[in-house]
């Protein structure tokens, strides 16, 4: 038995008793109730990982099927080639057209059941973390004492606990889920060209690294935006619901028009970066469309 110190969520100090040869649904601790299992909270990439590497089977679902997607979609174009070849001969070769046509109708519907699965496998891995998150934020809200909470503004709280833990769902699906089949598509067509020629590499292998400079400096720009869209959102929340609670102190003082013209403001703080941000997206979207006009499925919302 060992007394662990640590700091959580939003970095109340606590002292919790941690039996070390307990399993993470037998832990004890005063304020603390029992978790599904342990999560690594140095760090919030450690942090999601330690969520996702329970859904393991699922996650290899999903690549399995990326990735089978991603090749299976090079099959039409290399059959339809070779059917031209045949053609094209003096004379003409139709003995392998019906084998051709077959062939890429059956791997046309197995590439359907991959993709099938990789959206599937990213969904529900989406929909348990983010019932797992939610089920971790709400025991370590019940586990603080009533001094943390009067402390804590109610409506940063309530976006915490919905508009936040969404977040971390949209982060698998459709983040990770586009973000993984559109890197495939990307690296496929680099590994089939040197099957007609080596030099045809080229192009394609300077494009990912251009895309990948753009892409890195697009996110770069973004971040700060989107720090402020989720810093002034819960600060909207937080001011409508101390707003609403005090509803009578706010009326008794006579200070309706002040409150209405704080919010306005804060509510204009909100609006500015969620515009932005929002511009930088259509424009990313229509460079998609301009640059990538053979693979749409990375530009996909």
């Amino acid at each position: 038995m060992v007394i662990k110190f640590s700091s959580r969520l939003t970095g109340e100090i606590a002292w919790q008793w941690v039996d070390t040869s307990m399993s993470a649904n037998e832990t004890t601790a005063e304020f603390t109730l029992p978790q599904k299992y342990l999560t690594d909270r140095r760090g919030p990439a450690r942090w999601v990982t330690s969520h996702a590497v329970h859904q393991w089977p699922l996650a290899l679902v999903a690549l399995a099927g990326a990735l089978g997607n991603a090749a299976l979609a090079a099959v039409p174009p290399v059959l339809i080639g070779m059917a031209f070849n045949d053609i094209l001969q003096s004379p003409p070769d139709t003995a392998r057209l019906g084998m051709f046509a077959l062939a890429i109708g059956i791997t046309q519907i197995l590439r359907g059941v991959l993709q099938f699965g990789r959206n599937f496998g990213f969904e529900v891995i989406a929909q348990r973390i983010e019932r797992n998150v939610r089920d971790e934020l709400y025991s370590s809200l019940l586990g603080k004492s009533m001094t943390f909470h009067s402390l804590q503004s109610v409506g940063d709280t309530m976006a915490r606990a919905t508009n936040d833990v969404r977040e971390v769902n949209f982060l698998f699906s459709p983040g990770l889920n586009q973000v993984i089949g559109s890197f495939n598509f990307l690296i496929v067509p680099l590994i089939l060209a040197r099957t007609y020629h080596p030099a045809l590499t080229l192009v394609p292998a300077v494009f990912i690294v251009i895309f990948f400079l753009l892409l890195w400096q697009y996110l770069h720009m973004l971040r700060p935006i989107t720090d402020e869209v989720r810093a002034s959102f819960g600060l909207l929340n937080s001011r409508l619901s101390e707003a609403l609670d005090g509803i009578e102190t706010v009326k008794g003082a006579a200070q309706e028009a002040a409150e209405v013209n704080l919010f306005k403001s804060i509510a204009i703080r909100y609006r500015k970066p969620s515009s932005t941000r929002e511009i930088w997206k259509a424009a990313s979207f229509r460079s998609c469309f301009t640059v990538l006009p053979w693979q749409p499925d990375c530009c996909m919302p």
